[in-house]
C-alpha cells in the first residue's frame, strides 16, 4: 500500500509502509504528522498507520530475546555426581581382581581398563560442560562450578591411580 504525507502543509509522497517506518526512525518525519492512502475515508496521523497489525510501534526498538537456559551445568554436575559411585565400582573391581592376581591380559582387568578409559572420557566431557556453562554465564552457575569442580576432581584421581598403578609394576 502507497502512503501520501501532509507534513507543515506540504504534501509528498506516494511512499511504502518501510519508507514511513523508515523516515520516523531517522527523525524526518514524525509520528504526529498526517498520512492517507486510497481507499482511507481521511487523513490519519503515522503512528495509526504505523500501528497496523503486525508492525511494532514507530521508534520501539525490536522485543529482547530472553537467553535460553541451558542445561549444560546441570548435566555437568549429574555427570560428576554419577561418576562417584561408577568410579568406587570400577576401583573395586580392579582391586579384586589384583588380589586375585589376575594378569593385565585377563577380560576382568580388561574390562576395568575399558572402564577406566571410559569414564575418564565422560568425565573429561563433564569438565569441558562445566568451563563451557561458567563461561557463557547460565543461570545456573552453581551447579556448572560444582560440576566442573567434581569432574575435575575425578580426572585428577583416575590420573593419579593410572600412575601409582604404573610405578607399581
Amino acid at each position: 500500500m502507497q502512503f501520501y504525507i501532509a507534513k507543515n502543509g506540504n504534501q509528498a509522497g506516494p511512499f511504502s509502509l518501510a519508507q514511513i517506518s523508515a523516515q520516523v526512525s531517522a527523525g524526518t518525519l514524525g509520528i504526529n504528522d498526517l498520512a492517507w492512502a486510497e481507499g482511507m475515508p481521511s487523513w490519519v496521523t503515522v503512528a495509526e498507520i504505523l500501528r497496523q497489525p503486525g508492525l511494532p510501534p514507530a521508534g520501539a526498538p525490536p522485543a529482547l530475546q530472553d537467553k535460553p537456559k541451558t542445561g549444560v551445568g546441570l548435566f555437568s554436575l549429574i555427570i560428576a555426581v554419577l561418576g562417584i559411585p561408577i568410579w568406587f565400582t570400577i576401583l573395586v573391581i580392579a582391586a579384586a581382581g589384583a588380589r586375585n592376581h589376575a594378569d593385565s591380559h585377563s577380560n576382568l582387568m580388561m574390562m576395568v581398563g575399558l572402564a577406566l578409559f571410559a569414564m575418564g572420557a565422560v568425565n573429561l566431557v563433564g569438565a569441558v560442560l562445566g568451563i563451557v556453562a561458567v563461561v557463557d554465564k547460565s543461570r545456573r552457575t552453581v551447579p556448572a562450578i560444582l560440576g566442573l569442580i567434581g569432574n575435575g576432581l575425578e580426572v585428577l584421581a583416575i590420573a593419579l591411580l593410572t600412575i601409582i598403578g604404573l610405578s607399581a609394576k
